[in-house]
């Protein structure tokens, strides 16, 4: 049996920063479309010296690009990791869709409880893969340069 190492990496929380939501009418047809529109990262050394600290955020749009869409659903959050100096990997390994997978959970059960408090038919947000999000989102950007 292959031993399995420790990351190092240490999740230390996941926050929600800011939402913006508005139905006003229940639709007939309920569509979405869950797109990253917003991403950024950056490490700080601590200044014990312990290790470093990464923080994520993560802009999400529900509606992204539907032409008269049912609501409006945007929000952003913010995931924090801590990274002992001697950890097996490192930042760079430790990419965008591995911290985003762990954002998606929180972000699956915001959108659902929204829906189900309002007009809207309850979302349950389907399966995400949480690289394929981060490589649409690093093409459109590309794309815009």
């Amino acid at each position: 049996m292959a031993d399995t190492k420790i990351s190092g990496i240490q999740f230390k929380n996941i926050v929600l920063v800011a939402s913006k939501f508005r139905a006003d009418a229940k639709p007939e047809d309920l569509k979405y479309n869950l797109a990253l529109v917003g991403l950024s990262r950056k490490v700080t050394d601590r200044e014990d010296n312990s290790g470093s600290d990464l923080v994520c955020i993560y802009d999400f749009d529900l509606m992204h690009g539907i032409v008269n869409p049912a609501c409006e659903l945007t929000c952003t959050y913010m995931a924090h990791y801590f990274r002992k100096n001697d950890a097996e990997m490192t930042w760079d390994q430790f990419n965008d869709g591995m911290a985003l997978s762990h954002v998606i959970a929180y972000l699956r059960e915001f959108v659902m409880n929204i829906t189900t408090r309002s007009v809207l038919p309850r979302i349950f947000l389907d399966p995400v893969n949480a690289h394929a999000l981060v490589n649409s989102y690093k093409a459109r950007t590309e794309s815009k340069k």
